[in-house]
């Protein structure tokens, strides 16, 4: 069902790339946005559209998920300003990056509004989650406790890489 739907990808990094490989394999349109082009990967995957213009993003997609760090730039990257009159296709956002890209106020009123379909989230502004979280128990938000990569394998892969992490600190 995912078929030919379109995906915006905002931060073309590591995990940004991997899924814009997956979703392109799937049949997806994907296009990211990122402040770095990483024009030997996009020559690689040129089914992946690039664009300078993060509204080409928030305007033109069906889902859209964030890859970003948390910075002063990237803080409340979806607000009021951009759910009320920047998403044109009533997207699914999906967060697994960092709580504080989102303003959860924006979120809740873009889906009661309809201008947003869906938020799934694996992180939150603040964790572990708080009893008065404000996102709970609203209808077409998901909430996972920030364990969405917790498969055995990555949870492996994660240690051996703090490893190698620490051994290449050391040189």
């Amino acid at each position: 069902e995912i078929q030919g739907k379109t995906l915006g990808i905002i931060g073309l990094g590591a995990v940004g790339k991997e899924l814009g490989k997956k979703a392109s394999a799937l049949g997806m349109k994907v296009i990211a946005f990122d402040i770095f082009k990483d024009q030997e990967f996009l020559d690689k995957y040129s089914e992946i559209s690039f664009t300078t213009d993060i509204d080409d993003v928030y305007s033109k997609c069906d889902i859209i998920s964030l890859h970003l760090p948390h910075t002063k730039q990237t803080d409340k990257l979806i607000n009021e300003i951009v759910v009320n009159t920047k998403l044109k296709k009533q997207p699914i956002i999906i967060n697994t990056a960092r709580g504080k890209l989102v303003e959860p106020t924006a979120i809740i009123s873009g889906i009661k509004n309809k201008f947003i379909k869906g938020y799934l989230c694996d992180v939150l502004e603040t964790e572990p989650i708080l009893e008065n979280e404000i996102l709970l128990g609203i209808e077409n938000i998901i909430i996972t406790p920030h364990v969405g990569s917790r498969t055995f394998e990555n949870v492996q892969n994660q240690g051996l890489k703090s490893i190698e992490n620490l051994i290449n600190s050391m040189y």
